[in-house]
């Protein structure tokens, strides 16, 4: 690797954001209810509730949309369900879940 190529690539891994187990955030009962207030799900129907849950996906992220990006934002990138670890180039993250660590599939 030249000197230059070196350069760019130190710079790029120091500028990696790193989402290591799950955020703290999740450990906060007040977050949690922020994230999913206005949800409301009154139906018994299973369309009705899938339309719901879509509706309010949809408003979420059009709220969204003139907003700056959040690189450490968990909703977009907590899954403490996924048991598995990548890099992300969209965001130059490194994503390691925490299932990964307890060895169980």
């Amino acid at each position: 690797m030249d000197n230059v190529t070196r350069s760019h690539a130190l710079e790029k891994a120091n500028a990696m954001v790193p989402h290591v187990a799950y955020p703290d955030e999740l450990l906060s009962d007040k977050e949690i209810e922020g994230v999913f207030e206005g949800l409301n799900l009154t139906s018994n129907t299973y369309l009705e509730v899938r339309l719901s849950l879509t509706r309010f996906a949809a408003d979420s992220s059009y709220k969204k949309l003139n907003q700056p990006v959040k690189k450490n934002d968990w909703i977009s990138v907590g899954r403490p369900a996924v048991i598995n670890a990548f890099y992300s180039f969209l965001d130059n993250s490194m994503r390691t879940f925490r299932l990964i660590f307890a060895g169980r599939a």
